[in-house]
């Protein structure tokens, strides 16, 4: 990528290397300058000990995880927090591959096939991460600092100016318009300023900036086109960037017409409720004044696993001011080509994606689902119009139905625009159909298609097509697991399994680029949050995201030594400098982690080597005592298969007790309550509940004796341990109320203390309200719709006193217990602190006390940010300053209570420092 970063922006980004590097030198854990040496877990002795004890106590054991490829060789045993150039391709350094995977129209023997396959399938890098860290910042007292990271977010599309390939733009559904002027080697949010801003904003607390599509005009670059989500439309700018105009005219989501709507026709239903979403904007080559808009409306019917979309293209021919309906599709739309240059109206269109299912009808009979819920068909492929857009028909020769076709990635040579190729995938279409995706060539426009799939036994959910630029036979395609190189136009793929930069799994990738003047570099941007690079061809990777974080943090842990681990959608990220820089630490089993919950540094171990994570999909929690860099699958925990007809579970919250920190206490819940609209806590199912270790967290055991067996019961919302008494432990049960222990969960009882005259643990009282979070009497709600005061979500107990307790409920404030939860006051409702939330009432969704100043309480309230006591709940006030979001949904403190550290929804991680 020589040709995208000037001398000037090469040097800078040396200088912060080689700072970087002097960093990493200080190879040593996290606790003491004395710690060289890493550790790893005693494969055979260790495991078969645990999984002995969980025979003992008669639990389900997971089964042994799938193996992971064999890694040639180990690269970068320190990686780099920043990245640096990558040998390319062609350099003699690098092995040459001699073969290459024939596709499916050749015939083949399947031995032959799989060993073709083998031989061609890369391996992913490893690397470790070892750095000493930084006990303290230089940060301002009593405000929030936005750290730089870890990735995450939620990705779209990814371009570059032709004309200065130095200038990039990505776009993500949380934070809008990301801009770099430095080839991708910083980023900063181009969303406008004052009345030039892209003034739309969705989420809770209104700050979200939903983009999906971005165009650049190919006609004149300084011209830019995003696309919303959620009816936000369309905004063109003319500067680059600077400054936004909203085009909304005749973009309307009630011309689409869902098949359930117009089954029942004479239903009278609100259509203006429908949301209509951009996917996806193209221009006329040579005439600015056409543009076409692609993507879906949502027709609020749930499928099997997602909702039910239709797709659209809107058409105008007046450079924006007003768009005309020109296309009505049975599933979202997401790429459109001009295929004669000739005849610009000759246009092709692909429909699908991989996670949203189609408006058709199904191809037979399934089983049950949700009342709500309509069984969703297959998907319907390609589209051809001759006339611009006002008659369409199918153009599906030559492709598989028996394939997913959900066609997300696709792209048109641009040496020859009779050259498409388009990749399917489907979450649907893979786990109920077992149809994996494929690919497809055409070399005539569209008109018909050749299979051109790899013969490989991979999951093949691709997501993104992207030819070379300045080589013609030169072609990439990404997958969530696999990443293709073709060096003939497609007919063959070498694959790169398990692809991405180490100690990060990618997610799902839904756009890249190739390099304007170097074939072997590659952008992608992920629907997992982050962009990403290669300069040799998908062989290595970095990320490529400096400044930006999007990520959607549920779990985060410090240590005295000023390590930061966090946990969530982007997976498990570690960092040495208080978040400024991160590392991915995904490797060995941890890679079949799904959706990031709990995170924890194990206090029991002196040297701060050993972290325990969780996801919220397969209920698994994973354990390593090297810093992340080997995971074992602890023992003794469910291991829930999850599928479209079940709910999953995962471990939300995971305690020590400190008098005794190899005695650990976690608790399972239904997957996405936590980050779920609070309001809607409803179809809930019984949850495996709760579950104890007494060897420091490698096996566990359930301890659920006395606990509600209700079909709804046991999602537990939080644990707080008593400090003196590792036998003392409080529970949220969230439908079930207040639980506790005083014998490690041998038995539990409910804790119902004495309210204040007039309330009650089964009412809502002052604070009723209804699924939209508005205010109502309690008379006129039905019984179950009631949210109620035992709808806790949290708990923390004094560290330096057992006997004082807080507990967060859903939408009535904070309680305080004196006499260990005998009875109970209010603390936070009537307070000028409830009077500043975007509602009238809290969610207290977490709370942290400090550990050393017990008077200092924090508590995470789910739509407006953080309330802060220094009075031990007496008084509060609203702690937002430098919070971009007030979607906050963890708090912790460090443990010399210097710091508090904010997960968020979209936004990242917050530090904020109390003293020097």
């Amino acid at each position: 990528m020589r040709y995208l970063i000037e001398n000037k922006n090469l040097m800078f980004a040396q200088i912060k290397y080689l700072l970087q590097i002097g960093l990493l030198l200080l190879i040593a854990s996290c606790a003491t300058e004395s710690s060289t040496q890493l550790t790893n877990i005693n494969s055979s002795d260790e495991v078969s000990a645990v999984r002995e004890l969980a025979e003992i106590e008669n639990t389900a054991t997971p089964l042994p995880s799938t193996p992971q490829p064999k890694i040639a060789e180990i690269i970068n045993t320190a990686t780099p927090l920043l990245p640096t150039p990558q040998p390319k391709i062609a350099d003699s350094t690098q092995p040459k591959v001699t073969e290459k995977i024939k596709t499916s129209d050749q015939e083949k023997t399947k031995d032959q096939e799989k060993t073709k396959d083998q031989d061609n399938i890369k391996p992913s890098q490893s690397g470790n991460f070892n750095s000493q860290c930084l006990p303290n910042t230089n940060d301002p007292l009593n405000t929030w600092i936005k750290t730089k990271g870890p990735i995450g977010g939620l990705g779209y599309n990814v371009r570059y100016r032709h004309d200065n390939p130095d200038i990039m733009y990505f776009t993500d559904v949380w934070s809008g318009v990301q801009k770099s002027t430095d080839g991708g080697l910083n980023w900063i949010q181009s969303n406008g300023e004052g009345q030039g801003n892209i003034d739309f904003r969705v989420g809770p607390s209104l700050d979200n900036i939903p983009v999906y599509a971005l165009r650049i005009d190919p006609n004149d670059e300084d011209i830019l086109w995003i696309g919303l989500q959620d009816n936000g439309g369309l905004y063109k700018s003319y500067d680059g960037g600077q400054f936004w105009e909203s085009k909304l005219n005749g973009l309307d989501s009630n011309k689409i017409i869902p098949q359930q709507k117009s089954q029942n026709a004479d239903e009278e239903e609100d259509a203006s409720e429908l949301q209509l979403n951009v996917r996806m904007i193209e221009v006329e080559p040579g005439n600015s004044d056409v543009v076409y808009v692609m993507g879906d409306v949502d027709t609020q019917v749930d499928g099997f696993q997602f909702n039910r979309t239709r797709g659209f293209v809107f058409k105008s021919t007046d450079g924006g001011e007003q768009f005309e309906l020109v296309g009505d599709f049975a599933n979202l739309t997401r790429w459109l080509f001009f295929t004669n240059s000739e005849d610009t109206e000759k246009l092709l269109v692909t429909t699908g994606l991989f996670d949203r299912e189609p408006d058709t009808a199904a191809e037979k009979e399934y089983e049950e689902l949700s009342d709500d819920a309509i069984p969703s068909g297959l998907g319907v492929g390609v589209f051809i119009s001759n006339d611009g857009g006002k008659n369409w028909h199918e153009s599906n020769q030559g492709i598989n139905p028996s394939r997913s076709m959900h066609f997300g990635g696709a792209d048109q040579s641009p040496f020859d625009e009779k050259i498409i190729i388009i990749a399917s995938g489907n979450d649907v279409d893979n786990s109920l159909r077992d149809y994996s995706g494929a690919i497809y060539k055409s070399i005539d426009g569209g008109g018909s298609w050749k299979d051109v799939s790899p013969l490989y036994s991979g999951l093949g959910m691709y997501g993104a097509v992207a030819f070379a630029e300045s080589d013609k036979n030169i072609v990439y395609v990404a997958g969530e697991n696999e990443f293709l190189r073709s060096t003939d136009q497609g007919e063959t793929w070498i694959i790169q399994e398990h692809w991405g930069p180490p100690g990060i799994k990618p997610g799902n990738p839904i756009d890249m680029v190739v390099s304007k003047s170097d074939p072997n570099t590659v952008f992608i941007n992920n629907y997992g949050g982050g962009v990403f690079k290669t300069e040799d061809g998908g062989k290595t990777w970095i990320e490529w995201s400096n400044g930006y974080s999007g990520a959607n943090i549920f779990g985060i842990s410090a240590t005295s030594t000023g390590c930061l681990a966090a946990n969530g959608r982007s997976k498990i990220h570690l960092s040495a400098d208080f978040g400024e820089t991160w590392q991915g630490i995904l490797y060995g089993k941890s890679r079949s982690l799904g959706d990031g919950l709990a995170i924890k540094f194990l206090s029991h171990d002196d040297n701060n080597q050993t972290i325990i994570a969780t996801d919220a999909n397969n209920g698994h929690l994973y354990y390593s005592n090297n810093l992340g860099n080997d995971w074992e699958i602890a023992a003794g925990l469910v291991n829930i298969e999850h599928s479209l007809f079940e709910e999953s579970f995962g471990i939300h919250i995971v305690e020590e007790a400190s008098s005794n920190p190899k005695v650990l206490y976690a608790g399972y819940i239904q997957s996405k309550i936590k980050g779920h609209d609070p309001h809607q806590l409803d179809e809930i199912e019984r949850s495996p509940g709760m579950y104890k270790s007494v060897d420091g967290g490698m096996s566990w055991f359930p301890i659920n004796n006395g606990l509600p067996d209700q079909d709804y019961s046991r999602n537990i919302s939080d644990i707080t341990v008593s400090s003196q008494n590792e036998e003392v432990v409080y529970i949220n049960s969230l439908f079930d109320g207040l639980y506790y222990t005083v014998d490690g969960g041998e038995s539990w009882k409910n804790l119902t203390g004495e309210l204040p005259e007039g309330m009650s643990w089964d009412d809502c009282g002052h604070t009723c309200v209804n699924e939209d979070g508005e205010r109502i009497d309690m008379e006129d709600m039905e019984h179950s719709n009631i949210i109620k005061r035992k709808h806790a979500m949290s708990i923390a107990i004094n560290p330096q006193n057992d006997q004082e307790l807080f507990l967060g409920t859903n939408v009535h404030g904070v309680y305080k217990s004196i006499d260990g939860g005998a009875s109970w006051e209010e603390t936070l409702w009537r307070t000028e602190a409830i009077n500043t939330s975007k509602r009238d009432h809290a969610h207290a969704i977490d709370i942290a006390i400090n550990p050393i100043d017990t008077k200092i309480i924090a508590v995470a309230d789910w739509n407006s940010g953080v309330l802060l006591s220094q009075d031990g709940g007496e008084s509060w006030q609203r702690t937002n300053q430098g919070l971009d979001t007030g979607v906050v949904q963890v708090l912790t403190f460090s443990p010399n209570g210097q710091f508090l550290f904010a997960g968020t929804e979209g936004h990242g991680i917050f530090r904020y420092k109390f003293f020097d």
